[in-house]
């Protein structure tokens, strides 16, 4: 929340956005993005920092990356009150993959943080889509964290269902 006051008075005022309920605008976008990547990279170590206890009893695997994207979960749930269920099975699954990848690659992990920084960038948190050229909109448009926060914003600001497009894009 300090974060989000400290860049809604960066952009507000020094770099004066015009986008309206910026700090609103801001929120969805970072609260999204930052469940994300809280439950992709706890999934990502669920099955390795567990690997004592998968080595002694039989558990399911798959358990521990899950129990870590619900528990992501359920903190954004009291951070933001408007949920996107298509988010969270979309986390679900980046977790599954990252948790299997960082059993047999334990390097996974700082490969995704390099990706996760870079992908804050192209995620239009912070800024309007509209200030882009239109010939780099297709590589956003190629950013699945980015359809989510639109939805979001479509959903939570504009008060607009999304379209059936949007929708369709975010379950797939």
């Amino acid at each position: 929340m300090f974060f989000t006051l400290i860049v809604y008075i960066v952009f507000s005022s020094i770099f004066k956005s015009d986008i309206k309920n910026f700090a609103l605008y801001v929120m969805i976008g970072q609260v999204i993005f930052s469940f994300f990547v809280e439950s992709s990279m706890s999934a990502m170590d669920a099955i390795v920092s567990n690997g004592a206890l998968i080595k002694k009893v039989y558990i399911p695997k798959y358990i521990f990356p899950i129990a870590r994207v619900i528990s992501s979960f359920i903190n954004m749930c009291f951070s933001l009150l408007a949920l996107l269920l298509y988010l969270f099975i979309f986390c679900i699954g980046i977790g599954l993959i990252l948790a299997s990848v960082n059993v047999f690659f334990r390097d996974t992990r700082h490969l995704y943080t390099i990706l996760i920084t870079a992908l804050s960038y192209i995620s239009a948190i912070y800024y309007p889509i509209s200030i882009i050229p239109k010939n780099y909109r297709d590589v956003l448009s190629l950013n699945p964290i980015y359809k989510f926060i639109e939805f979001g914003r479509e959903l939570i600001i504009n008060g607009n269902f999304p379209s059936f497009e949007s929708n369709l894009i975010c379950f797939i």
